[in-house]
C-alpha cells in the first residue's frame, strides 16, 4: 500500500484493545505524508517507508518500527522513547 500527499496532522492512531491486538500498518509506503503533532499507540509500523514525510513532534507509544526507513523524512520533537526502532535507517 502506498499513500502520496496527505494531511494526517493531529491524528490519533490507536489500537482499540491496546497492546493485546495492534493496530496493522505494517509495510505501508507513507510518501509525503504529514503527521505532525501524530500520536500513535500500540501500532505495528515494522517495513513502514516515510518518505519526505513529516513526523514532527509525533508521539510513539507501544510501537514497533522495526526496519522502518525514514527517506528525507523531518522528525523535530518526536518522541520514539518507547518504540522498537531495531534496523530502522535514518
Amino acid at each position: 500500500i502506498q499513500l502520496n500527499g496527505l494531511n494526517y496532522d493531529f491524528v490519533n492512531l490507536k489500537s482499540q484493545t491496546g497492546g493485546l491486538n495492534r493496530l496493522d500498518l505494517r509495510c505501508i509506503h507513507f510518501h509525503q505524508i504529514s503527521f505532525k503533532n501524530a500520536s500513535f499507540s500500540d501500532t505495528n509500523l515494522n517495513g513502514v517507508t516515510f518518505t519526505n514525510s513529516s513526523l514532527s513532534n509525533a508521539r510513539f507509544q507501544n510501537v514497533s518500527m522495526r526496519c522502518a526507513l525514514f527517506n528525507g523524512t523531518q522528525m523535530d520533537g518526536v518522541n520514539l522513547s518507547s518504540t522498537d526502532i531495531s534496523g530502522s535507517v535514518f
